[in-house]
């Protein structure tokens, strides 16, 4: 083989692992952003799902109420004689 034939191929090897890293460096950084903006999504969604569960209203503390008063009616309530 050549001197130059041998260049040739140091040349394109060196170009070809310059290549196959930047894609690499390319494929970890689309990794990185994925999973940065899965957890995110994971923090959004626990966020949301908290102020759901705390957050209720007037009408829900009624209707709680209103079923533990019917909770406590049929508990007292004199049995039917057979």
């Amino acid at each position: 083989m050549s001197n130059h034939q041998h260049e040739d191929r140091e040349a394109a090897e060196k170009a070809f692992l310059d290549s196959l890293n930047a894609l690499q460096e390319r494929l970890q950084l689309v990794e990185d952003q994925k999973a940065a903006s899965a957890r995110e999504a994971e923090r959004q969604a626990i966020k949301t799902a908290q102020e759901e569960k705390a957050t209720f209203t007037l009408h829900d503390l009624e209707e709680a109420v209103a079923d533990i008063d019917e909770f406590f009616k049929e508990l007292h309530k004199p049995e039917a004689e057979d």
